[in-house]
């Protein structure tokens, strides 16, 4: 069998199986595989005084876990056992499992197997030409200071397949499985690390198979078509399932990533290309139980500090990307498929914050979603619902409602299920009857069906002008360009100049330089949008100019001072370090409270604080020891972006 993953694993076909290098994230004295029966947890509980790492499966008794806590037994939850850890003599020293973002493994001076657990191979599975098993995630942990081994992952034990595979038993994986088993199509739906079990609530439905408790470790590629998955359950049984469409509900790009296709991934490094996704807090589908799919009558809108609170760091790059401008100016597209209520938010830095500061507190947006906005880019036989569609991250507080995710869910498992009907590609799949019966189930406008070509229908008025005039520029940047040069020769104004800088036209510096030089620091904007001040250090970014005024503006910040300020400064200063700021970093960076913070769950306010400030010492002294210091505590974070960013920063 045909094993690939990302060059980081360095993955070699070594005698058809799947060799990793993986991050050995614990060493402990005895490791516990397995502790749903009584039998594992009373072994783990007779090795008092030791340090005690336990793992348990699908359903383990609540009781045996909060003795095992008592003991101070530490306990991995959500790790699929994969295989064991040998040494050169073929003894057991660990295990490799299987966690949310990739594999990983724990060494042990002792290990306690579970009888429940089969890691028999039935018999070779083989596979057509051109096939290949692929799982391009990230590890769990990026760290230079953790020890890797290298392990031969065991092939499937069996095989099986099925018409439509939904990954993810959440709101939207849960819609679109139902929707699939009613169109008397065939249907499996395995679980996802993050996704509530919200199928088991519901009834059976025949043609439907549910794996609540499996879990993705590979992707099943054939010329860039997704055919099927490696899932793998907590008894350490792994599976090939073969499928004829993919549905990806995991809330995080999951099974796309794996795949190798682009996704965008949350890093707070500040992009300030009109195009580029900005920064966010990341953001995942919450709990909720579905009702019945076009007669709910509760929006189950989650608030926007769950959202903050909660991860999903990636976004599937489909063939469109729904920008902040087009739900403004009422895009209607020809292949709508579902349409979305909410917000729009400054969730992150760059042009972005020019438009966010111009919509009005609390106004609700109506987004339509295109098809094409599922449909990976370049890649074939999958579809991507959820929280993981191609939304840019300010953008994406419009998917707040739950009914409206279930009902694009529905959306697309009546595409999936025509395109095995019909035995076409997703993407030759006819829209207008499926568009026809969503009119007519109340989940589209009349007007949907229609649409002939993309256009806006937004029609502004006096009071939201500019608003519009700019969501317009960034629409269509470079049909725009001249005709700003040309407003700005007629009569400069800040707005302009900032929106040319965003552009990389530095035909507004000087104006930009005299308002930074004469505009005083601004009351703090609300949550961490940026402050029209800030906005302007962001465009100088991008063109540079200003270092005298800047350097004058860092020295009224402090540890204390407001998040969008002293991430605008440090942003700039990362792409145009001088050393006269090294003093006054310092000193914010030793401030109390400002450092520390890498390892503290709960904190990301806190921690990106450091990380902007120490990245920004960094680049203005390559050999801050308290810049290194800081940078290395968070290459190791287990909050991947910003182990990710730390090391974008410390190895640039």
């Amino acid at each position: 069998m045909l094993w690939k993953t990302a060059s980081r694993n360095k993955l070699a076909n070594h005698f058809g199986k799947m060799l990793l290098n993986l991050p050995v994230v614990k060493h402990v004295d005895v490791l516990v595989v397995g502790v749903d029966s009584p039998s594992t947890a009373a072994l783990a509980l007779q090795r008092f005084g030791q340090r005690i790492v336990a793992t348990y499966g699908e359903e383990p008794e609540q009781e045996i876990v909060r003795r095992l806590r008592q003991a101070g037994v530490e306990l991995l939850a959500g790790a699929v056992p994969v295989a064991p850890l040998k040494d050169a003599s073929q003894a057991t020293v660990g295990w490799v499992f299987l966690a949310e973002d990739g594999y990983f493994a724990v060494q042990a001076r002792e290990v306690v197997v579970a009888e429940k657990l089969a890691l028999t191979v039935e018999a070779p599975l083989t596979l057509a030409s051109g096939e290949e098993v692929v799982w391009n995630c990230d590890n769990i942990i990026h760290s230079n200071r953790l020890n890797h081994v290298f392990v031969e992952l065991p092939e499937p034990a069996c095989e099986m397949t099925t018409e439509v595979l939904v990954v993810g038993n959440g709101i939207s994986g849960t819609a679109a499985a139902m929707t699939v088993a009613r169109e008397g199509r065939q249907v499996l739906c395995i679980g996802a690390f993050g996704c509530p079990n919200l199928l088991a609530a519901e009834p059976p439905v025949d043609g439907l198979k549910h794996w609540p408790f499996a879990r993705l470790g590979g992707v099943l590629h054939c010329k860039r078509c997704i055919t099927g998955v490696l899932c793998r359950d907590f008894k350490g049984k792994s599976y090939l399932v073969r499928s004829k469409v993919v549905i990806d509900a995991t809330g995080d790009a999951l099974v796309v990533r794996a795949a190798g296709a682009a996704v965008s991934q949350f890093i707070p490094d500040g992009c300030a290309d009109y195009t580029g996704w900005g920064t966010s807090l990341g953001y995942v589908q919450l709990p909720g139980y579905v009702r019945e799919l076009f007669h709910s009558e509760e929006d189950n809108e989650s608030s926007s500090e769950d959202f903050r609170q909660l991860g999903g760091d990636y976004r599937m790059v489909g063939e469109l990307v729904v920008q902040p401008q087009d739900i403004i100016l009422g895009r209607h597209y020809c292949d709508t498929i579902g349409v979305a209520h909410g917000s729009i938010e400054d969730v992150g830095s760059g042009v972005q914050s020019i438009l966010m500061r111009l919509i009005p507190p609390g106004s609700t947006w109506e987004a339509w979603v295109p098809l094409r906005a599922l449909l990976p880019r370049k890649l074939e036989g999958v579809l991507t619902i959820g929280r993981g569609l191609s939304f840019h991250w300010n953008a994406l507080f419009v998917l707040k409602r739950r009914k409206d995710l279930q009902k694009m869910a529905t959306a697309a498992g009546l595409v999936a299920a025509a395109a095995v009907q019909q035995g076409c590609a997703l993407r030759e799949v006819p829209l207008r009857p499926i568009q026809q019966r969503l009119v007519e189930a109340g989940v589209l406008p009349s007007e949907a069906v229609a649409v002939q070509k993309d256009v806006n229908t937004a029609s502004p008025t006096p009071q939201s002008l500019t608003l519009y005039q700019v969501a317009a520029i960034f629409q269509r940047p470079d049909r725009a360009r001249r005709q700003l040069q040309a407003a700005f020769g007629r009569q400069p104004t800040v707005l302009v100049a900032q929106i040319l800088a965003f552009l990389g036209d530095s035909s507004g510096r000087e104006m930009l330089k005299l308002f930074l030089d004469s505009t005083p620091w601004e009351p703090s904007a609300p949550g961490d949008a940026n402050t029209p001040l800030d906005s302007v250090i962001l465009a100088l970014q991008v063109i540079g100019g200003g270092t005298a005024a800047l350097l004058r503006k860092l020295q009224e910040l402090d540890g204390e001072a407001p998040f969008s300020h002293l991430r605008a400064v440090c942003l700039y200063l990362q792409r145009w370090p001088m050393p006269e700021a090294v003093p006054q970093l310092e000193c914010i960076l030793t401030a109390p409270g400002l450092a520390g913070h890498a390892h503290h769950a709960g904190e990301l306010f806190a921690q990106l604080r450091e990380l902007y400030v120490a990245g920004a010492l960094l680049a203005c002294c390559p050999t801050s020891h308290l810049a290194l210091h800081s940078l290395e505590a968070y290459r190791s974070s287990s909050h991947l972006p910003l182990a990710v960013y730390a090391n974008r920063l410390l190895t640039p």
